[in-house]
C-alpha cells in the first residue's frame, strides 16, 4: 500500500531512519540465504520445469515461429556474397524469416526489382520475407516537379513534401506495380508483410525544416479549415482578426533552438503548435495512405509496418514523429523502432524510441531494430570479413542478448540487421547464439498462462500534444524525455510505456505509480481526469517539470492546480541541478543531481503541506516534493528538469514499492526488464546484485541454463559489466526453510 497521510519532512526523516535499521537486517538476510550464480550438481533439484506435452500432439497445431527476422540489405556486385553467406548462416541454425529493402519501379519493369527475392529463396529454399519499400520518388521526379518539393530558405530541395497529391498519386501506383510483379514471381504465399518507409533514412523523419513548397501551403490550409471549421475560431486561437483560412502562413523556421525558453512565446504559441501538429498528422496520413493501398491490392489481412513513433528519442517537434496515437486507430498493423541510439552500448539501457506499450494494448505489433554495430566489416579489396582486434565478439553478443530480453519481456517483435550490406552478421559464431534466443521465445510462447509477478507497477506516461509546445533544444528534451526513460528502465519492478492518451481513455491497465515525463499541455477537464484515476487506483503521480503548465495560456496555477500543491516560478532564467535532503538507501544526503542548466520557466514547490524530498543547489528552494492525501493517492512533483535513476529508485521507495533490487555495499543501476516469469538484468556495471523477490522461486537463467538457484526469495548474483541474465521464474510452495530468517542480534 502507499504511505498516506504524511504531513511534514520529519516524518520522511523518521521513516527514513526506521528504514536504514531494517536495511542492515535485509542486507544480513539475503546474504545468508542467497547463493552466489551455481551450476546445478546432478543430486540438486533442477529448477526448469519442462512443459507437458499434449497427450495428442496432432490435436495441438504448430505454433507460428516467433516475431524474429534477420534484415538483410541485399546489394548488387561483389558485395552481395557476403550478404548471401549472411542468409546461409541463418538457415542453417534454423531461422528461415526475413526482411529485405527493395527499391520502388518507378520507371521501368517491376520485375528488375525484384531479383533480392530470387536470391534469398536460392539461398534459402524455406526463406518468408517481409518487403521493405521505400515511398520517395526518384531525383528526376524530384527535378520534374519544384512545386511538389519541399522548399525551405537556404535549403535545396532533396525530398518531397508529404502534402504533394501528385507524389502519393504516383507513389501508390508504383506501389502497385511492385505488387503486380511480387505477384507474378509467384512468391506471394512467401511474403509475411510490407513495410513502408519515406523521407530521412526511409524513418518518416523530416529533416528539421519548415516546409513551404506550394504543395505544403495548400496542405496547412485545408489541415486549419478541417480543424477550425470557422474563420473566427482560427482568428481567436491565433490572436488575429484579419486572418483567413486562404492567407494562414507557415511560420518561420526559427534559430537553432535554445534551452531557455522552453515553451514558444505569447501569440506565436498557438500557430507553431498548429503546424507543427499538422506536420505529423500529414506524415501519419501519407503512411495510412501507403498502407491502406497495400492492402487494397494484397488482401486486407495482409501485414503493413511502418517505421514511425519515436516519441522519447526525436529532439525536434518539426520531426513529424509525434501523431502515433492516430496511427494506433487505424489499420495499420505495427511499427519497426531501433534501439534507441542513447545510452545502448555495453551496459547501458538500450531503451524504446516510443512508447511501445500503447501499441500493443490496441492490437498492434512493435517490432525492435538490433542494428548494433557489430564491428565486423568486409574488405573491399579481399571480399574477407573481420573485426578490429579490440572490439571483443563477447561484448557483441551480450549486447544483442539485452536487446532480445527487452523484446521478449515486452512481446515485440526483433529484427537482427545489417542495413547496408556490409556483413555486420556476416559471423558463423553468432547465429547458434541467435537461434538460441530464437528457441527461448518459443518456448515462452509455448507455456501455460504466468502465474507469478504482478503487473506493471509503473506507467511511464508521454504526450505527443505537448511536444508541439515546445522549442524542442536539444539537451532540453533529452533530459526530460530519453534520459527519464532511461531512468525508469533502471527502477527496478515492472516499467510499461504509455501515451497520455491511454491513461486518460483508461485503456492502460492501472498502475501503482504513473510517471509524467511531458504532459505539459492539460485541459481542465484532462487535469481532473487524471486525479479521479489516480484516486481510483489509490495511485502515486509523479509530475516531470512543468505539468499542466499550457491549458488556454500558461499559467504557474495551472501547475499548482495540477500537483496539488502550491507551486511558484521563478523570475527569468535559473539555474537548475539538485541534492538531494535525506539520507536514503539509493542516494545520499546532499548527492547531487540533475542539469547544470538554465531554465525558463523553472519553478519550486512553497507549500507547507508538502514534504520536500529534494532543493535546488543555486537557490536552496524545494525541488521535488510529495503530498500524500486521504483519499488514498499520492502526488510527487519534480521541478527539476530531470530525474536520475537513484533519486527515482528513492521516491519509489519512500511510496513504500517492492524493489527488486536492494542496495548493498554497492548501489547498481542496471537496467531490469520483467515480465510474467520473467526478469532479465543487464550489469552497467561489475559486482554482486542482490536480487530480493516476493515469493519462494525456483530460479533459471534460460541463457545459461545449468546455471541457477533453487528455491529462493532472494540471491546474490555476480556480474560482469554487460552480462546479461534472463532469468524464469518457477514458483514453489514455501517452506520455513526457503523463508527469509532475522539476523541473530
Amino acid at each position: 500500500m502507499l504511505a498516506q497521510g504524511r504531513s511534514n519532512v520529519w516524518n520522511i526523516y523518521a521513516r527514513v531512519a526506521g528504514v536504514l535499521v531494517l536495511i542492515g537486517a535485509a542486507i544480513f538476510a539475503g546474504l545468508w540465504l542467497g547463493e552466489k550464480s551455481v551450476r546445478f550438481e546432478e543430486d540438486r533439484p533442477v529448477p526448469h520445469v519442462k512443459e507437458e506435452a499434449p497427450k495428442n500432439k496432432l490435436d495441438a497445431p504448430p505454433l507460428p515461429p516467433p516475431p524474429m527476422y534477420c534484415y538483410v540489405h541485399i546489394p548488387s556486385g561483389t558485395g552481395q556474397n557476403v550478404v548471401l553467406e549472411e542468409i546461409a548462416m541463418a538457415a542453417k541454425v534454423g531461422i528461415h524469416q526475413y526482411v529485405i529493402d527493395l527499391p520502388l519501379p518507378w520507371e521501368g519493369d517491376a520485375a528488375a526489382f525484384l531479383d533480392p527475392i530470387a536470391l534469398l529463396r536460392r539461398t534459402d529454399p524455406e526463406a518468408a520475407m517481409m518487403l521493405s519499400v521505400r515511398m520517395d520518388p526518384p531525383p528526376t521526379w524530384i527535378s520534374a516537379h519544384p512545386d511538389e518539393v519541399v522548399k525551405a530558405p537556404g535549403a535545396e530541395s532533396a525530398s518531397v513534401s508529404l502534402a504533394s497529391e501528385a507524389w502519393r498519386r504516383e507513389a501508390c501506383a508504383a506501389l502497385e506495380g511492385f505488387m503486380t510483379g511480387v505477384k507474378a514471381s509467384q512468391e506471394p504465399n512467401r511474403i509475411l508483410g510490407y513495410i513502408v518507409g519515406g523521407l530521412q533514412d526511409g524513418r518518416w523523419e523530416h529533416a528539421g525544416v519548415y516546409d513551404t513548397s506550394p504543395a505544403n501551403v495548400r496542405g496547412f490550409r485545408t489541415w486549419l479549415q478541417a480543424l477550425y471549421k470557422e474563420t473566427g475560431a482560427l482568428q481567436k486561437a491565433w490572436g488575429n482578426t484579419n486572418l483567413s483560412f486562404e492567407s494562414a502562413a507557415i511560420p518561420d523556421a526559427p534559430d537553432t533552438p535554445t534551452p531557455c525558453p522552453l515553451f514558444w512565446d505569447g501569440p506565436s504559441m498557438q500557430v507553431r503548435a498548429d503546424f507543427l501538429r499538422y506536420t505529423s498528422e500529414i506524415t501519419a496520413e501519407a503512411i495510412l495512405e501507403f498502407a491502406a493501398h497495400v492492402k487494397k491490392i494484397a488482401g486486407s489481412e495482409t501485414k503493413v509496418f511502418a517505421p514511425y513513433g519515436y516519441t522519447y528519442e526525436l529532439t525536434d517537434a518539426a520531426a513529424g514523429h509525434f501523431a502515433l496515437g492516430k496511427l494506433l486507430r487505424s489499420e495499420i498493423d505495427g511499427f519497426v523502432s531501433p534501439v534507441s541510439y542513447t545510452d545502448r552500448g555495453l551496459g547501458g539501457v538500450g531503451g524504446l524510441m516510443g512508447p511501445a506499450d500503447s501499441a500493443l494494448l490496441q492490437g498492434k505489433q512493435w517490432i525492435l531494430l538490433d542494428d548494433t554495430r557489430t564491428g565486423l566489416v568486409r574488405d573491399p579489396a579481399t571480399g574477407e570479413v573481420a573485426r578490429p582486434k579490440n572490439l571483443r565478439a563477447e561484448d557483441v553478443y551480450t549486447v544483442q542478448q539485452r536487446n532480445f530480453t527487452t523484446a521478449l519481456t515486452h512481446d515485440f517483435g526483433l529484427m537482427w540487421a545489417d542495413p547496408e550490406g556490409d556483413g555486420w552478421l556476416h559471423d558463423p559464431d553468432m547465429w547458434p547464439r541467435l537461434y538460441k534466443m530464437w528457441s527461448i521465445y518459443q518456448d515462452m510462447r509455448a507455456a501455460p498462462a504466468p502465474t507469478a509477478l504482478p503487473a506493471p507497477l509503473l506507467a511511464v506516461v508521454v504526450d505527443e500534444d505537448s511536444r508541439f509546445y515546445m522549442r524542442g533544444a536539444h539537451e532540453t528534451v533529452e533530459l526530460l524525455l530519453s534520459q527519464v526513460r532511461d531512468s525508469a528502465a533502471r527502477a527496478a519492478l515492472p516499467t510499461r510505456y504509455y501515451l497520455l492518451s491511454d491513461i486518460l481513455e483508461q485503456r492502460a491497465p492501472p498502475a501503482a505509480v504513473y510517471l509524467f515525463l511531458n504532459a505539459f499541455k492539460l485541459r481542465a477537464e484532462d487535469r481532473t481526469n487524471l486525479h479521479k484515476i489516480l484516486e481510483q487506483n489509490k495511485a502515486a503521480a509523479i509530475w516531470l517539470y512543468a505539468p499542466g503548465y499550457i491549458d488556454q495560456t500558461p499559467s504557474v496555477e495551472n501547475v499548482s492546480a495540477t500537483v496539488r500543491m502550491r507551486v511558484k516560478m521563478f523570475d527569468g532564467p535559473t539555474r537548475s541541478g539538485s541534492v538531494a535532503l535525506l539520507p536514503g538507501r539509493w542516494i545520499n544526503k546532499d548527492e547531487p543531481f540533475g542539469a547544470d542548466l538554465d531554465w525558463a520557466p523553472l519553478f519550486y514547490v512553497d507549500d507547507p503541506e508538502a514534504d520536500a524530498i529534494a532543493k535546488y543547489r543555486a537557490s536552496g528552494k524545494p525541488s521535488i516534493a510529495a503530498r500524500f492525501f486521504p483519499e488514498g493517492w499520492s502526488s510527487i512533483f519534480c521541478a527539476e528538469p530531470g530525474l536520475s535513476a537513484a533519486m527515482l529508485r528513492e521516491i519509489l521507495g519512500i511510496l513504500e514499492l517492492h524493489l527488486y533490487m536492494q542496495p548493498g555495499s554497492t548501489r547498481f543501476l542496471d537496467a531490469i526488464q520483467f515480465a510474467p516469469n520473467l526478469i532479465a538484468i543487464h550489469a552497467k556495471e561489475t559486482g554482486e546484485r542482490a536480487l530480493d523477490l516476493d515469493k519462494t522461486y525456483d530460479i533459471q537463467d534460460l541463457l545459461s541454463p545449468d546455471i541457477g538457484w533453487p528455491r529462493k526469495r532472494s540471491v546474490t548474483i555476480p556480474l560482469k559489466t554487460g552480462d546479461t541474465r534472463l532469468l524464469k521464474l518457477t514458483p514453489v510452495e514455501e517452506t520455513e526453510e526457503s523463508q527469509p530468517k532475522e539476523p541473530a542480534l
